[in-house]
């Protein structure tokens, strides 16, 4: 069986195109609507919802810093929730409690690193924990934001544990982010940033990314490797149109669903060297969109080789049919006793190409 053609993740003339637009360019009409709250699950085509719900407000405020004791950054140490609107690396030197919808440490400059020190930043439920650049699109030019870091810090107890928002170039290293609504989101124009050897637990999802059909367009080329993500309502979800990243080396385990693609442009992407296994609903799920109201199919065939799916002999077929899909390359038959993988339009073919994958666990995969 031939492999699909491959689809172009754009133009770079036509991206670089966007962003001069989006720094010039006021939010107008129907995009106002869209806002500045993090919770935006109901943007996505999903056809299923996170059952956990994140409590609270919506987890940005607007760019408004978190609780009462919010104040203005004068040093390069952080002891209470705060605004930085100033290039440096910033030390979180004790732990910090926020109450609050807004976000506690709300970054608005560019070249920003956060050393959290091993501390941790607790919430009551609602607002955001770290946010880069969150509000950007919510009316007005939208600023463009670049190399934004967050290392070493425990954040707990949030809508969204860290959120990035129209942010180039940068990382998330070193974080564990347990019991929030999301541990690491990433919105609209963000691009070229790395989550990496961390633990994303215990929340409703683990990693999640989310676009705009709008001029937003949504997160593109970003890396999520060496990371633990365990135990959550879902694992993984490339939303709205996430285009070409690549995720290598993690564990996700034991979440109710593994990951998730839910259509809508959601393409490009490359899972290599994973452990994707225990997840009690399914592995790899990605959905594609038949024609609708004049509107084309969207498909798309996730590259996901050499990945470990539970089992020696491979994943499952996701609803166990009579007759398991096959390998949309190989023709190989998703018929192990692993985690499984979806179907595509294509009746009997599934859409995830698994198929040279691993027989073992593998060492070298989650957080270091």
């Amino acid at each position: 069986m031939g492999k699909r053609p491959a689809r172009s993740s754009g133009d770079d003339a036509v991206t670089e195109s966007r962003r001069r637009f989006l720094k010039t360019a006021g939010a107008a009409g129907a995009l106002l609507a869209v806002g500045s709250g993090q919770g935006v699950a109901s943007t996505d085509p999903s056809p299923e919802g996170a059952t956990r719900e994140a409590v609270g407000g919506d987890g940005t405020g607007g760019g408004s810093t978190g609780g009462d004791a919010a104040r203005s950054l004068t040093s390069h140490e952080i002891s209470s929730c705060t605004t930085i609107t100033s290039p440096g690396t910033y030390e979180v030197v004790g732990d910090i409690a926020s109450t609050g919808s807004g976000v506690c440490i709300d970054v608005q400059a560019d070249d920003v690193t956060i050393r959290g020190n091993g501390y941790t930043l607790s919430g009551d439920g609602s607002g955001t924990g770290v946010g880069a650049n969150l509000g950007a699109t919510s009316g007005g030019p939208i600023p463009i934001r670049e190399n934004v870091e967050v290392e070493d810090l425990t954040v707990t107890g949030f809508e969204t544990a860290i959120g990035y928002e129209e942010v180039t170039g940068g990382r998330v290293e070193g974080v564990t982010a347990r019991e929030n609504g999301t541990g690491v989101s990433l919105r609209y124009g963000v691009t070229d940033v790395a989550v990496r050897d961390s633990m994303l637990a215990d929340s409703g999802i683990g990693f999640r990314t989310v676009g705009s059909p709008n001029v937003y367009g949504g997160p593109e080329n970003n890396t999520f490797e060496y990371n633990d993500v365990e135990s959550n309502d879902r694992g993984i979800w490339l939303g709205l149109i996430t285009i070409d990243h690549e995720l290598s080396c993690n564990r996700i385990v034991g979440n109710r669903g593994g990951v998730l693609h839910s259509g809508g442009e959601t393409r490009g992407h490359v899972y290599d060297g994973n452990v994707i296994c225990s997840n009690s609903e399914y592995g790899l799920r990605n959905v594609d969109n038949p024609p609708e109201d004049g509107i084309p199919a969207f498909e798309d065939v996730v590259e996901a080789t050499g990945n470990y799916w539970g089992a020696s002999d491979g994943p499952s077929s996701i609803g166990d049919p009579a007759t398991p899909y096959e390998d949309p390359v190989t023709g190989a038959l998703a018929d192990g006793g692993g985690d499984g993988v979806s179907e595509s339009l294509d009746a009997g073919v599934s859409n995830v190409h698994f198929d040279p994958f691993e027989t073992s666990s593998l060492p070298s995969a989650g957080r270091r």
